[in-house]
């Protein structure tokens, strides 16, 4: 009998034992738990997701700080594109014919955002141009982009390269954001000289000054118009947030502003553009972990020729990036990141779609999961739902 009933209680504290390891696996599986303690009352998880206060995100962090609900603005932008090597594109802003008096100055700046960049020459690509006479010589300033750097240039019109007379050193840039560019140029008080200026997020990288006898007169902006020079460059380019005397945002889904001049398989389009941007902060309060973001799913109306691109940003160091291609997860995970004790990462959306669309109003999810191993065992998920729509 007592045999019996001590193989009885055995039986039974085996039962439970295991009852509480499944319990144990199954919550770990879901949110964090480290360290657990005896009696598997949690303590606060290691990472905490955090609102990155962008204004164009709308973000809800969860309760426990492990799951997130993530909404972009809707954007409009000029779309401008060359998908061969056989053609060129290049746009002309409204004529300016300003005449620049003492004191006075005249500047021409736009968000801009360049993604699929193929350069295969490595001349760059001319992205801001000003053209200007200055007593009786015709100039270009301009901004050329060769992908991880930009450079100044001010070149006499008449000579083939547009760096004939000065070029500044190579300024980096981070090739997967958007960045501002700006040129000003402004007459001194005295009239006597025309002091040019070039800008990058509204940091002075370069600047040149000329003599004067008579006159300034600011004639023209374009984007790209030396390109034609250069068939085989490739890109997409998303411009916003243009002034050059009037101001222009694309909003109403219409280009009122620029006229296009272009050969080959290149044009422009008003599109949906959502430019890459900080849509969550993932900080790490204790531990090294290997961070990566998974999505598994779109639910919704999603609209054709959709693309997505997610990743993961630490200092400048870069996931490899989710791709949606046309509505499809064509690579659902990004690299692993490592994240060390108040430590931080950064998530980056970039979305666009045509505009209109098909179905001309859509609205759709994302479904994510922020993921990360607590050991050889356990990794745990946090889900991350990114709301987007054409309204």
């Amino acid at each position: 009998m007592g045999l019996e009933m001590r193989c009885k209680h055995e039986i039974l504290i085996v039962l439970l034992t295991s009852t509480i390891l499944i319990g144990y696996l199954s919550l770990a599986s879901t949110y964090v738990y480290n360290p657990f303690s005896i009696d598997l009352n949690p303590v606060q998880p290691p990472i905490h997701l955090i609102d990155p206060g962008n204004p164009n995100v709308n973000v809800i962090i969860g309760k426990t700080k492990t799951s997130a609900n993530i909404t972009l603005t809707n954007n409009l932008a000029l779309k401008i594109y060359d998908e061969d090597e056989n053609g060129y594109i290049y746009v002309e802003g409204p004529s300016a014919n300003v005449n620049l008096g003492n004191g006075e100055y005249y500047e021409v700046k736009w968000k801009l955002h360049i993604t699929h960049f193929e350069d295969p020459i490595g001349d760059g690509m001319i992205i801001l141009d000003v053209y200007f006479l200055c007593d009786l010589d015709y100039y270009l300033a301009s901004i050329i982009y060769y992908g991880s750097y930009v450079r100044a240039a001010l070149g006499l019109s008449t000579e083939p390269d547009p760096a004939s007379e000065g070029q500044s050193p190579p300024f980096s840039i981070n090739p997967n954001q958007e960045h501002n560019f700006k040129i000003r140029l402004k007459r001194s008080i005295d009239g006597a000289t025309l002091i040019i200026e070039w800008f990058i997020d509204d940091v002075k990288i370069y600047d040149y000054t000329l003599n004067i006898l008579m006159m300034v007169t600011v004639f023209q902006s374009y984007f790209g118009w030396l390109n034609q020079d250069r068939l085989y460059l490739k890109f997409y380019a998303y411009i916003d947030d243009v002034e050059m005397s009037i101001s222009e945002d694309f909003e109403d889904g219409i280009d009122n502003l620029f006229t296009e001049h272009r050969t080959g398989n290149t044009g422009k389009v008003v599109a949906y553009y959502v430019y890459p941007q900080n849509s969550l902060i993932i900080f790490d309060e204790i531990g090294v972990y290997n961070v990566s973001l998974e999505v598994y799913a779109i639910e919704g109306i999603i609209p054709q020729r959709f693309n997505a691109s997610l990743w993961l940003n630490k200092s400048g160091q870069y996931t490899q990036q989710v791709k949606i291609i046309n509505g499809n997860i064509e690579l659902g995970e990004t690299s692993k990141i490592t994240i060390n004790t108040g430590g931080y990462l950064s998530l980056f959306i970039n979305l666009t779609a045509p505009y209109p669309s098909t179905p001309f109003t859509w609205d759709l999810t994302i479904k994510s999961y922020l993921k990360y191993g607590v050991n050889d065992i356990v990794t745990v998920n946090y889900p991350i739902r990114i709301m987007v729509t054409s309204k």
